[in-house]
């Protein structure tokens, strides 16, 4: 029993050893990101040093959500049989097209193209 709180001891001076010789490491820098004074970097761009766009981020996950969403209502608009469940899949159809019209839009404004 005494080996196995001394290998447990060991593991955890181990790790406060290793996060105070490198603090990203626990915040993802294994993820391909990391951060330097407070501001976060994506490695993966092409310079290295270009803060993570969380816009485009954004926009992009927002224009698959309300995709998703079009994609299940219209799915459903033929199978229901409540006059009210038919009207809200349609309201629902509607609006997220034009939400997702309007977040293509504003990729196009921001960023001149549509990812």
């Amino acid at each position: 029993m005494k080996k196995v709180y001394l290998v447990l001891v060991v593991l955890a001076i181990f790790c406060i050893m290793i996060l105070s010789i490198n603090p990203s490491f626990a915040r993802g820098s294994r993820s391909g990101h990391h951060y330097h004074n407070g501001i976060h970097y994506d490695k993966r761009s092409a310079s290295g040093h270009k803060p993570y766009d969380y816009d485009r981020e954004f926009l992009n996950k927002m224009i698959k959500h309300n995709n998703k969403a079009i994609k299940i209502a219209k799915k459903y608009l033929d199978k229901v049989q409540k006059l009210g469940s038919k009207q809200a899949l349609q309201d629902i159809i509607t609006s997220r097209e034009k939400d997702v019209e309007r977040l293509k839009e504003l990729q196009v404004q921001w960023y001149g193209d549509f990812k």
